[in-house]
């Protein structure tokens, strides 16, 4: 179980990639950033 300190943490992480997901414009680091957030989504759910 998460603490609510540890889920706002790991919100503002999810942002960040967002963020430098829009910036980025290489598509193999895009793919990349695609599957951390989809592995840390798992690893919240």
């Amino acid at each position: 179980m998460f603490t609510e300190e540890e889920y706002l943490l790991f919100i503002n992480e999810i942002g960040r990639l967002i963020e430098e997901y829009k910036s980025c414009p290489c598509p193999s680091t895009k793919l990349l950033i695609e599957e951390h957030i989809a592995l840390m989504g798992e690893a919240i759910s």
